[in-house]
């Protein structure tokens, strides 16, 4: 996700926020393109890689509710962040 959002490999996540936020502010830009926090890219991998396991017909013994889903009325919902 650092790659994506234009910044070096060894940074994190938070400090890239940090320093995006900042030049927005300074410029009065909307926020459209903040970097997501950690959190939100944990769990987006997450359910990243428990549709391959679907697609690729593996994901049987897997429980969606540990791979970035919640139940909620019996319907899977994306978990966002912590």
């Amino acid at each position: 996700m650092i790659i994506l959002f234009g910044d070096k490999p060894d940074d994190t996540l938070s400090s890239l926020r940090h320093v995006t936020f900042s030049k927005k502010v300074a410029t009065a830009k909307a926020f459209e393109k903040q970097p997501p926090t950690s959190p939100a890219t944990n769990f987006h991998s997450q359910r990243v890689y428990y549709h391959i396991m679907v697609w690729m017909g593996v994901a049987n013994e897997m429980n969606q509710t540990e791979w970035g889903w919640k139940n909620e009325s019996g319907e899977l919902i994306p978990i966002m962040t912590n």
